[in-house]
């Protein structure tokens, strides 16, 4: 059985310093992922880059945190990081421009629901 990295690999955090937006090595579900907070109830997931192999074959996945976590776009067959890099500015400024999250907005500022 192989054991698993106390510390993500070189590959991740040499992949994530090449990108254009800022995002953290994080052990998300046993994992190292980069990853990002959005700050408006939306982060991006990026997996399958902490292992030996030279290729990258990344998966960026989108969740909504609330009022559960679930995955609301995954995109696939990712297999340089210029092409993961475009994909994660168009991601981002996808899901940073989300206003219409109001559920979560008023889960942030303990408001219930004014109607």
């Amino acid at each position: 059985m192989a054991k698993k990295n106390a510390e993500p690999g070189k590959k991740i955090l040499y992949i994530c310093s090449k990108l254009e937006y800022r995002f953290a090595v994080k052990k998300v579900d046993g994992e190292f992922v980069i990853y990002k907070n959005l700050g408006n109830g939306y982060d991006i997931v990026v997996s399958g880059l902490d292992n030996g192999s030279k290729k990258i074959n990344a998966i960026i996945k989108v969740r909504l945190l609330y009022p559960e976590t679930q995955i609301v776009e995954t995109t696939t067959d990712i297999t340089s990081i210029n092409q993961l890099d475009l994909l994660l500015i168009i991601t981002v400024e996808k899901y940073l421009n989300m206003k219409d999250n109001t559920e979560y907005m008023n889960f942030l500022f303990g408001r219930g629901s004014e109607e």
